[in-house]
């Protein structure tokens, strides 16, 4: 099974994002991230047998962390602004914090075999590009949402999901939930 770590995103920062995602259609032809899908990916697994899920459980329950401020803001693109694929929020108060999460997130990992990360940036995927001629402008606009607030919310756990993909664009479905000291 195809299977990622996250923090899921509250819906007062989902609507913001989705207010981005309607003014960014005007700039070409994106594929968006439906509001129900809209989270942080803290550790991609990629396909994993059905009987390691308990293991990776066992390792996450190991994470003694404390909840923690998260606001989202701001806009950029992956890889870079001449060459645009992804579209994301950033994570400006608690980014340490999510940085320091997957760190622990990839040494828990590793003894399970699990590949560390070359690089980890904190974000939120809004949008993929889907051709090339969604640059002209584009630029502009992710400059004027720069600073732009999404709203933020408690990190008070971190959830082992499923994906699922269809034709219709991919289901997530949760299959572990870790939560933090001080949480409850």
């Amino acid at each position: 099974m195809r299977c990622f770590i996250a923090i899921e995103i509250p819906d007062e920062v989902k609507a913001g994002l989705v207010k981005v995602q309607e003014d960014l259609a005007g700039y070409g032809r994106f594929k968006m991230v439906e509001y129900d899908n809209l989270h942080l990916t803290l550790k991609f697994l990629g396909e994993v047998p059905e009987d390691n899920i308990p293991h990776i459980n066992e390792k996450l329950l190991e994470i003694s962390e404390k909840s923690f401020n998260m606001e989202v803001r701001g806009i950029g693109v992956f890889p870079s602004a001449r060459n645009p694929r992804i579209v994301w929020a950033g994570v400006r108060q608690g980014s340490a914090e999510v940085t320091r999460l997957h760190g622990i997130i990839e040494d828990k990992l590793a003894p399970l075999g699990f590949v560390k990360d070359k690089r980890f940036h904190p974000h939120i995927t809004i949008a993929r590009v889907k051709d090339i001629d969604s640059r002209p402008g584009l630029s502009d606009f992710i400059g004027r949402c720069a600073s732009t607030s999404f709203g933020g919310g408690r990190v008070e756990k971190i959830i082992l999901k499923q994906s699922i993909l269809r034709d219709t664009g991919p289901e997530y479905h949760n299959i572990g939930e870790i939560i933090f000291k001080g949480s409850i």
